[in-house]
């Protein structure tokens, strides 16, 4: 089942479907308009606490926390 991911970037505000516990990091510079040198790092709200999401060995997806 596709979790909803909302992403807030400045003025921006988008919401994405992700079909698994991970998002490509292309796809957020993608939706986002960034280039392809852009440093990009997510975090999640859970509980009312933030985490930052972790990556995959080659850098390519973020994990998404479970729920």
């Amino acid at each position: 089942m596709a979790q909803g991911i909302r992403i807030k970037m400045m003025d921006k505000d988008i919401e994405l479907n992700s079909p698994g516990n991970m998002l490509a990091k292309n796809s957020v510079k993608s939706v986002l308009l960034l280039p392809d040198d852009a440093v990009v790092s997510m975090w999640c709200e859970v509980d009312g606490r933030r985490k930052f999401c972790r990556m995959n060995e080659t850098g390519t997806a973020f994990f998404l926390p479970n729920g």
